[in-house]
């Protein structure tokens, strides 16, 4: 009995070997063989190729692969794990149908894991599906409240406003992003002044429509070394104990504050400040 095998064109193909499913060979080749030979059919206008693939020439340079393989289950559909597909943008989508790939989210209504620095993380939901954020107060110097401390919750707190140094000229403090908070305290250190009647401004500005910076309070002209505690707050009273002047306004969203010197003599100070409900 003769058995041929053809290709999707009809086109008989020699040298093949039939195995059963145990791995037995069933007819026409031996069960092992030192080389294998191949002969195109000869209707093949050019006998030495079959497609783009010449027989006996090497493959062209930089090129090591002569197709694609889809990986597919056993109805035909896509293997996952390319990614997702994507999803039209203002187009409907239906849950546990329509592809898209999705944010990921823990749901976790009790306690939720911490991670390393450096490490990635997923954020966390609640049953409903609804993120869990935290929202975190962050100043101009890029410092926020203490883990796990919401914003409106965190009453008093201080940073850094103007490092201590020699200034010589008019300093502006980074611009501050008040979060709820109804005032400040600010202390200002004087450790060094260059005398001869020159004076230290300080000044506290907040930022208006149009971009520009207005003064709502400002100290009296300094001229010697010593400790200043300021407020600005709508409800404080009037100065006592250790604080030096109030002003009586609150404190918008953006604020800075200036330090104006009246001439070119050499200070040394620094500014703090503490946020006040």
């Amino acid at each position: 009995m003769a058995l041929a095998v053809t290709d999707y064109a009809g086109h008989e193909i020699t040298g093949v070997i039939l195995y059963a499913t145990d791995g037995s060979v069933l007819i026409g080749q031996k069960a092992s063989a030192a080389s294998l030979s191949t002969v195109p059919a000869s209707d093949i206008p050019d006998a030495t190729y079959i497609g783009d693939i010449k027989f006996g020439e090497a493959l062209p340079a930089g090129s090591a692969v002569l197709g694609t393989i889809r990986a597919t289950n056993p109805d035909g559909t896509n293997i996952g794990g390319t990614g997702g597909s994507s999803h039209t943008d203002d187009a409907s989508f239906t849950p546990a149908t329509d592809d898209g790939t999705v944010m990921m989210a823990v749901a976790d209504e009790t306690a939720p894991d911490s991670v390393d620095e450096g490490d990635a993380g997923a954020v966390r939901m609640t049953l409903n599906r609804i993120l869990k954020v935290v929202p975190t107060l962050s100043n101009g110097n890029g410092n926020a409240p203490a883990a796990g401390v919401q914003d409106h919750q965190q009453s008093l707190y201080g940073d850094v406003l103007i490092a201590s140094a020699v200034y010589s000229a008019d300093q502006n403090s980074p611009t501050q992003y008040n979060h709820n908070h109804r005032g400040c305290l600010l202390q200002l250190n004087i450790d060094a002044n260059p005398g001869g009647g020159e004076t230290l401004t300080m000044k506290v500005q907040v930022k208006i429509g149009n971009g520009a910076f207005i003064t709502i309070f400002a100290s009296a002209a300094l001229t010697g070394n010593n400790r200043y505690n300021y407020v600005v707050h709508p409800n404080w009273g009037a100065a006592a104990q250790e604080i030096t002047a109030v002003g009586n306004y609150a404190l918008p969203r953006v604020w800075q504050v200036t330090m104006d010197h009246s001439a070119a003599g050499n200070w040394t100070y620094d500014l703090q400040f503490s946020y006040l409900d």
